[in-house]
């Protein structure tokens, strides 16, 4: 069973799920809304009307897509920001987090 051999330290992820839907479900301002029955709406960002900001979250977010699907759910608790970051490269990702100094190249 996957959730025996489930870390020391780490919260059930279904208890999480549970709590999280039962707290937000009619809540569409939240930065998982999961009140849609077959999609999920992240809203973490802020409007912007530059296009290399824009650009930049696309890619955050296809990193992000990507490195949800392939790790199993403990480490997927130990992803950071980094991680996700420098998933792939890509230029205008990279041009934008190093501008704002969000990468902390591992430190």
């Amino acid at each position: 069973n996957a959730m025996e051999r489930r870390e020391p330290g780490l919260p059930d992820k279904g208890i999480i799920a549970r709590a999280y839907k039962y707290e937000y479900e009619d809540d569409k301002y939240v930065a998982l809304n999961c009140g849609h029955s077959n999609t999920y709406e992240l809203r973490i960002f802020k409007s912007t009307l530059r296009y290399e900001t824009y650009i930049a979250t696309l890619q955050f977010v296809s990193n992000l897509a990507h490195i949800v699907k392939e790790l199993d759910y403990e480490k997927a608790c130990k992803t950071t920001f980094d991680d996700v970051v420098t998933y792939k490269n890509y230029e205008e990702l990279s041009r934008y987090i190093m501008t704002r100094g969000l990468y902390q190249g591992g430190e």
